[in-house]
């Protein structure tokens, strides 16, 4: 079967439409794994989306990243107090920023329940022997070091396949390919408080989304109260969903004037924006 992971943003949704136009193989399904974390726009680009493929579009959810990485816990074994910790905020401890918290969000509210969902598709019972399903992934020519194979448990009967990349289609190649068939310009699909946003990100959410923008804040503050009152693991003074202006809050920064400043980094050098997310899969 040839199942493709549908991120919603710019390079999945044209390989949905090119399979459609008859560009690319035709797709049995697509499959839209929902963080519960995306813009508004990203929804509302699905329900566009929808309404011109003739194969189905499978919305899964493992629950809401925005809700669930913020909820208080406490271990049944050691007793210790903790935060679910998915996001890979930044952390200060001191003058220093840096990465501290586990980075599982893609893998968790991406991975597992797309491949849930296709197993179910496909009706994988026990493990076959063979290759059963072509997952097809929207990396264009840009971001070919993104390009992953499946986990080594799911070799056995899927593949990877990267139709962007056979077709040596950039993401600007996508953008002239939706423009020329008169289509209307898919949204950036990614978490609104994701910490790999450049600065050109959050400029971008904080002019032409504001509701998206606060939610951000909002998650950021209540993750910081986590950490000051309840967390006993972390020991961080403080985490953000930023680090290019540094240890402030979203709330406190106006981007423009931050894009304006020579002197501040515009975008986080280690991973350029999605550079090595974990997956290969988000922000498509």
């Amino acid at each position: 079967m040839e199942i493709l992971s549908l991120g919603a943003g710019v390079q999945s949704s044209v390989v949905a439409l090119m399979s459609e136009a008859g560009e690319l193989p035709r797709l049995d399904a697509a499959i839209f794994a929902d963080t519960g974390a995306e813009p508004d726009d990203v929804y509302e680009w699905l329900d566009w989306l929808e309404g011109r493929l003739s194969f189905p579009i499978h919305r899964v959810k493992h629950k809401s990243l925005e809700t669930e990485d913020i909820e208080r816990r406490t271990s049944k074994t050691s007793g210790r107090k903790y935060l679910r910790a998915s996001v890979p905020l930044w952390v200060q401890r001191g003058p220093k920023m840096g990465g501290g918290l586990i980075r599982k969000c893609t893998r968790d509210y991406k991975i597992v329940p797309l491949l849930r969902k296709v197993k179910e598709i496909v009706g994988l019972g026990r493990r076959p022997d063979r290759i059963l399903v072509r997952q097809w992934i929207g990396i264009s020519t840009d971001e070919a070091h993104r390009m992953k194979p499946p986990a080594k448990a799911d070799r056995a009967w899927t593949q990877h396949w990267w139709p962007l990349i056979d077709a040596s289609m950039s993401r600007q190649d996508c953008l002239r390919w939706m423009e020329s068939r008169g289509y209307p310009t898919p949204p950036r699909s990614a978490c609104v408080f994701c910490p790999y946003h450049s600065a050109a990100e959050w400029h971008r959410l904080q002019r032409d989304d504001p509701a998206g923008y606060e939610r951000a804040a909002q998650y950021e503050e209540a993750y910081q109260r986590g950490i000051r009152e309840w967390d006993a693991v972390l020991r961080a003074d403080d985490v953000f969903c930023q680090k290019i202006v540094h240890a402030t809050p979203l709330r406190e920064i106006h981007w423009a004037d931050v894009l304006a400043d020579k002197t501040v980094s515009k975008q986080l050098r280690l991973f350029g924006e999605w550079g090595n997310e974990c997956e290969g899969m988000c922000g498509l």
